[in-house]
């Protein structure tokens, strides 16, 4: 369960830095991992 969550908070680092990179995505579902 830890390891589900720390792949989940990877992601998330993942999402924001291509958010910044990207600024026009709004949400998750336009970015595949």
């Amino acid at each position: 369960m830890d390891q589900k969550r720390a792949a989940e908070d990877e992601q998330d680092r993942e999402f924001e830095r291509l958010q910044k990179q990207n600024p026009n995505l709004e949400d998750r579902g336009i970015v595949t991992f």
